[in-house]
């Protein structure tokens, strides 16, 4: 069963509960399995182990704690020496009306539940702990002789194999400028915690729409994911969907998830993968709340040749990751000759504002969009990485899963994505809830000189009546217009924006934080000498044209200081002065013809 469950209060959060007992777990001695035999094999990145718990033992050094009359709490702590995060699997799941269960860190700064009886089930997986130490805590009206679950399995992943923060530096967030017109595809994306016998792996998937637009939870990934899962595993695999930075820095705590659990495989690719394009079709266990506002993602079966795009993904087990193909994918054999009949595109990353984003091991079966934002193949592996971000990576095709592995149902995609057997070649994607309302925008632009505008593109779904933006530094600092036009900035700063759409009967809002960056036409100003803090001086151009640029450098009475050499850049000049000490100057650019001045303040910081 998916563990969507509904927001609670731990019962330690309110009363002082005595301390649980702790069960500890000497894991710095557990190695990782390695099934890969080569690099060319590509099975994804382990994540960690799975290790055998005694119910019995767990359920007798559990400490039942009495409340308040009708309230008694049950609990146990579970320690992990080597762990960077845990997972506990649970089976018989049967808890009784007005029961409740949480699991939490040891400081309560991550807490999932409550579960209740709606997550009623043979297995219970609640999702990821931070920490190498969670505590499960059990409601109840009376004490009890048995507890309604039983402890089955505790999920290490080790410390060498950390998801968050785990991430190569080049690595572009999705959030960046590079993923803003991706917010819709975003939604569908999620990090998956494989289970496989007693071996944890990461990956990525997506949601994906199907004909009928009706929220059939069908979840794309590549089949070496798991490849080895029994049924009983893949109801215990997780999803984490919208585990991002909320803008393009990467966040120093980890950023909050929306957790699903649970799937049955419905259809897969055969192997070897010479002749498959290594798909997995999952359905979760549950619908997908509304609440969730995620998105199915659309798909292209055409085997049109993608002209450029974006893979969204999960490197390392990390937050959501964008990476930007420019030039158009080849088809190919997996590793092999380049032909029209491979059932691999082949694609080569490209470098864009923020970095030079690839793919790496965590990242299997992500979904790569094409020029039309869909779907268009699934990764399944390849050499790029970010010391090696000139090599190719390997998506198997969609038009290849969609009726070419074989030639029953649990070989294709055709009859689960169509199932009125449409014929379509390509279907957009589909956000669930016809009265939802999501509140989304973006701008092309996000680092500006001041005194100068931004205009923002208005992304929000549903039957919208009422907007509401804020524009914090900026002028106006508020509009109530679907587009407010354009926004003016006249100081240098780091400013957020806020998004609130509403119609009659929902409102969502968004708030991206220290998203507009107004920068002076020189920086850095003050310019700091002495220490040698600051080398370069660097003057803004905006759209000016950059050739026969000129600089001096005058003190504030107008006396000449020095000519500096010009270096040029995108619409910036960078100069390295020499001769300046303390004190107030003034910069003259002349740019074919033009003259500019700008004050500069000097500050020695020597001791």
């Amino acid at each position: 069963m998916a563990q969507h469950f509904e927001k609670g209060t731990p019962t330690a959060k309110t009363h002082t509960l005595p301390a649980p007992e702790t069960i500890v777990f000497n894991t710095d001695t557990i190695s990782f399995q390695h099934f890969a035999k080569n690099s060319r094999e590509w099975m994804p990145m382990q994540a960690g182990v799975t290790i055998p718990l005694n119910n019995k033992a767990i359920m007798q050094r559990g400490k039942w704690s009495f409340v308040a009359p009708n309230h008694f709490v049950w609990s146990v702590e579970i320690e992990a020496s080597s762990a960077s995060a845990l997972s506990l699997y649970l089976n018989n799941f049967n808890l009784r009306q007005g029961q409740q269960l949480y699991i939490y860190s040891k400081q309560l700064n991550q807490v999932m539940g409550a579960f209740t009886d709606n997550n009623n089930g043979l297995y219970f997986t609640p999702g990821i702990i931070e920490s190498n130490r969670l505590i499960v805590e059990f409601n109840s009206k009376r004490k009890l002789q048995e507890l309604p679950f039983e402890f089955n399995q505790l999920g290490v992943i080790l410390r060498q194999q950390r998801s968050f923060g785990g991430a190569g530096s080049c690595e572009v967030p999705v959030n960046c400028s590079e993923g803003q017109s991706w917010q819709h595809q975003k939604r569908g994306v999620a990090r998956v915690l494989v289970k496989q016998a007693n071996a944890l792996f990461w990956c990525t998937g997506s949601l994906i729409n199907n004909t009928k637009n009706d929220g059939t939870a069908f979840f794309l990934t590549a089949n070496h994911c798991g490849m080895g899962s029994t049924s009983s595993d893949y109801n215990q695999w997780v999803f984490d969907f919208d585990y991002e930075s909320a803008n393009c820095e990467r966040p120093v705590t980890e950023p909050e998830k929306r957790t699903l659990t649970g799937a049955q495989l419905i259809a897969n690719g055969s192997t070897p993968r010479a002749v498959s394009s290594d798909f997995k079709l999952l359905l979760l266990n549950e619908e997908v709340p509304d609440e969730y506002h995620l998105y199915f993602n659309g798909w292209n079966r055409s085997g049109d040749i993608p002209q450029h795009g974006v893979v969204i993904h999960h490197p390392a087990g990390d937050i959501k990751f964008i990476s930007t193909y420019t030039n158009p994918a080849t088809s190919s054999f997996y590793y092999g000759s380049e032909s029209s009949d491979g059932p691999f595109w082949k694609v080569y990353w490209s470098e864009t504002e923020n970095g030079h984003g690839v793919t790496e091991g965590g990242s299997s079966g992500s979904p790569l969009f094409d020029e039309n934002k869909l779907i268009v193949g699934t990764l399944t592996g390849g050499n790029a990485s970010c010391i090696n971000n000139t090599e190719p990576d390997y998506f198997g095709k969609f038009s290849d899963s969609w009726s070419k592995n074989g030639i029953v149902s649990a070989n294709q995609l055709q009859p689960w994505l169509d199932p009125l057997n449409t014929g379509a070649v390509k279907w957009d994607g589909y956000f669930k809830g016809s009265n939802i309302v999501v509140a989304d925008f973006n701008s092309e632009v996000t680092k500006i000189i001041e005194r100068s505008y931004i205009e923002f593109n208005n992304l929000s779904e549903g039957n919208i009546s009422y907007y509401r933006w804020e524009f914090e530094g900026g002028v106006p600092a508020e509009s109530n217009e679907k587009n407010p036009g354009l926004i003016y900035y006249d100081k240098p700063g780091t400013y957020s924006v806020k998004l609130v759409a509403s119609s009659d009967e929902n409102a969502d809002s968004i708030v991206r934080k220290e998203y507009i960056k107004v920068i002076g036409n020189i920086y850095p100003n003050p310019f700091i000498i002495g220490n040698g803090i600051h080398r370069e001086i660097h003057i803004l151009t905006g759209n000016t044209p950059l050739s026969n640029a000129e600089v001096t450098i005058y003190d504030i009475t107008g006396k000449l200081i020095e000519k500096p050499k010009v270096k040029t850049g995108f619409h910036e000049i960078t100069i390295n002065p020499y001769n300046l000490s303390a004190g107030t100057y003034l910069i003259s650019t002349i740019i074919d013809g033009k003259q500019s001045v700008w004050k500069i303040v000097v500050v020695n910081n020597s001791k």
